[in-house]
């Protein structure tokens, strides 16, 4: 197997890892947001 195609892979792999976690750093944040404003609707 050719050294560049191990490599793309590398890269290809790393790169979706990322986006996997970015996207469920935003979902906790976008999560925690909710329930706080579910918290001060129920105060009022």
């Amino acid at each position: 197997m050719s050294v560049y195609l191990v490599a793309a892979y590398a890269v290809f792999w790393a790169l979706t890892f990322a986006l996997v976690v970015s996207i469920w750093a935003r979902q906790r944040r976008l999560e925690q947001e909710i329930a706080a404003l579910q918290a001060q609707l129920a105060e009022e």
